[in-house]
């Protein structure tokens, strides 16, 4: 008689599971149990992508400052720095300076340690 009773519990609870199994979206839960590889976007909106020599790459988005110039956000991989605009085309911080001319751009390190900012030959890619 004991055995009934949870026997008879046990099914009830498969039963509860499983109506509760159909609320879940299976295509979402593949997705993130399949070994396929996904390419994510990391591509910031409404920004530049300037492309370099080493294929190095950085984005550059417009800032509006108070003093109604336009300073530059740029983004690297790994790190992201707001430049004031020191005069038409330039752009600084503490660390880097940024020259841009229409299309193309450079960057150069205010000090020497920090090589891992230089950047030559950067050509503006359009983005689709």
């Amino acid at each position: 008689m004991k055995y009934k009773n949870l026997i008879k519990i046990n099914v009830l609870l498969i039963l509860i599971f499983i109506q509760g199994c159909s609320y879940l979206d299976t295509e979402k839960i593949g997705r993130v149990l399949s070994t396929d590889y996904y390419e994510l976007d990391t591509t910031p909106k409404d920004a530049e992508r300037y492309q370099c020599d080493q294929n190095k790459q950085f984005f550059l988005k417009d800032i509006k400052s108070d003093n109604q110039k336009i300073d530059k956000w740029i983004i690297f991989k790994n790190k992201e720095y707001r430049l004031i605009q020191s005069e038409p085309g330039a752009y600084e911080n503490e660390l880097i300076i940024l020259v841009v001319d229409n299309l193309t751009a450079y960057i150069k390190p205010k000090k020497p340690e920090l090589e891992e900012f230089s950047f030559s030959n950067c050509n503006r890619v359009s983005l689709k």
